[in-house]
C-alpha cells in the first residue's frame, strides 16, 4: 500500500504570500530590538490563545502549542530559509532593508486547531498544510503528524502492530505483517521529512521575500514570478553568491510530466512541444506571465503550474541573470493597491528578456530537459 501519491496535493501550498528583504551584511544576523519582539510576543499570544508558548529566534518569534521535538526542527529550518534569501537578495544586487520586527509565525499541534485559525481567516485550510497571508503578515503550519490522513496511517499501524502480537507461530504471516509495518512507517516519516522541506521552507520564504521588500506587499505582483521564487527555496540553497544553483527535482519531475516525456527525454519535437499546450498541461510563457488567473484556473493541472513557474525562474536566474536583476528591480517600484493589467504584465516582461515567443520557450525547454533529472531527490 503506498500512502505517498495520496499526499501529492498536500505538499502543493496553495497560498500566495508577501516578504521583505535587509540592505546590510550585518542584518542578517542583528536581532530585532527588544520591545519589538515584546510586542510581537504578546500579538502573537493574543492571536493563538490559551496554552501557547513563544519561542524567539533571530528573526523569528514562533508562537506553538506543538510539542517541542516539533518545533526544535523549525527553528533551524526558517533560520537557514532567511539567509538563503539574504544571499540571494545580495546576488541580486538588491538594496533592502533590515527586518525591524520579528516575523510572526504560528505552529498549531493538531489540524482542527489549524483549520479553525485558517477559516477565521479566510483561509480554506482542507488540503492545505501551511500557508502565509499577506494581510496578516503571518505564516501558520501545523504539527504533519496531526494530518488526518496521517492518523488513519496511524491506525494501521496500530493495527499491523496488534495482529503481529496475536498471529502465533505462522511466521510467514509474522514476516509480513512485519514488512507492512515498517514500509508503512517509513511512508508516514518521508511524508513529514518532505512536508517540512517543502511545505515550511515555501511559505517561508513568501513571508521573507515580502518583509524584506523583494516583492510589494499588498501590491499587484506577479503570480509566476512569486510562486517560482518560494519554489526554489524548497531545497536548501548553500552557495555563498546566493545564486539557487541546486535543482529542485519535484518541480523538474511535475515540468517534465507536464510535457509528458519519457525517462531520459533531452529534447521534445515541435509537435510534441505543441501538442502539451493544446492539452493544457502545459501553458505558454506569454499566458503564465501574463494571465492572474493562470493559477486559480489550473484545477487539477496546479502542480504542473507551479512547475513551469519555478522552471522560468530558474531559466531567467542561470540565463538572463543580469535582465533577471533588473527585472526584479523594477517590480518593487510597484505602489501597494495598484491593480496591473495583463498587458503591462507580458510589457514589462519583454522589456527584461524579450519577447516570450516560440523560439524563446523552446530554448527554456531544451536547456530544463537537459537538466539531469534525480528521482529519488524528488520527495515523491
Amino acid at each position: 500500500m503506498n500512502i505517498v501519491s495520496r499526499f501529492r496535493i498536500f505538499l502543493i501550498p496553495t497560498c500566495l504570500a508577501l516578504t521583505c528583504l535587509a540592505s546590510n551584511a550585518t542584518a542578517v544576523r542583528a536581532a530585532p530590538p527588544r520591545e519589538a519582539q515584546q510586542s510581537m510576543r504578546d500579538r502573537l499570544l493574543a492571536i493563538a490563545g490559551d496554552g501557547f508558548q513563544i519561542r524567539e529566534t533571530d528573526h523569528f518569534a514562533i508562537a506553538y502549542d506543538a510539542p517541542y521535538e516539533t518545533l526544535r526542527p523549525m527553528t533551524g529550518r526558517l533560520e537557514g530559509i532567511y539567509d538563503a534569501v539574504w544571499r540571494f537578495c545580495q546576488g541580486m544586487h538588491l538594496h533592502v532593508k533590515p527586518i525591524r520586527d520579528p516575523l510572526a509565525v504560528l505552529l498549531f499541534n493538531t489540524f482542527e486547531e489549524f483549520k479553525a485559525y485558517s477559516e477565521s481567516v479566510g483561509v480554506q485550510a482542507d488540503a492545505m498544510a501551511g500557508f502565509y497571508l499577506h494581510q496578516t503578515n503571518v505564516a501558520t503550519f501545523y504539527n504533519t503528524a496531526g494530518n488526518p490522513s496521517l492518523r488513519r496511517v496511524g491506525s494501521w499501524i496500530a493495527n499491523a502492530q496488534e495482529q503481529f502480537l496475536h498471529v502465533g507461530g505462522d511466521r510467514g504471516r509474522r514476516q509480513a505483517l512485519m514488512q507492512e509495518i515498517t514500509m508503512l512507517q517509513a511512508q508516514r516519516s518521508g511524508i513529514i521529512k518532505t512536508y517540512n522541506r517543502f511545505v515550511i521552507q515555501h511559505e517561508a520564504a513568501h513571508q521573507i521575500l515580502f518583509n524584506l521588500g523583494v516583492h510589494v506587499r499588498h501590491g499587484d505582483n506577479p503570480t509566476w514570478l512569486v510562486e517560482g521564487i518560494a519554489c526554489h527555496f524548497e531545497v536548501p540553497q548553500t552557495a555563498a553568491d546566493g545564486i539557487p544553483r541546486r535543482v529542485n527535482h519535484m518541480r523538474l519531475g511535475d515540468f517534465r510530466d507536464a510535457l509528458e516525456v519519457a525517462a531520459g527525454t533531452t529534447r521534445i519535437t515541435n509537435e510534441h512541444h505543441l501538442a502539451s499546450r493544446k492539452g493544457g498541461r502545459f501553458v505558454p510563457i506569454s499566458r503564465l506571465v501574463g494571465d492572474p488567473d493562470v493559477f486559480a484556473m489550473a484545477g487539477d493541472k496546479v502542480a504542473f503550474r507551479y512547475a513551469q513557474a519555478w522552471a522560468l525562474v530558474y531559466y531567467l536566474h542561470q540565463k538572463h541573470r543580469e535582465g533577471f536583476s533588473t527585472y526584479l528591480k523594477q517590480l518593487r517600484k510597484r505602489k501597494p493597491g495598484i491593480a496591473v493589467q495583463p498587458e503591462q504584465l507580458v510589457k514589462e516582461f519583454v522589456s527584461a528578456f524579450g519577447r516570450p515567443d516560440f523560439d524563446f520557450e523552446r530554448d527554456w525547454i531544451g536547456y530544463m530537459l537537459k537538466l539531469r533529472f534525480e528521482r529519488d531527490k524528488a520527495g515523491l
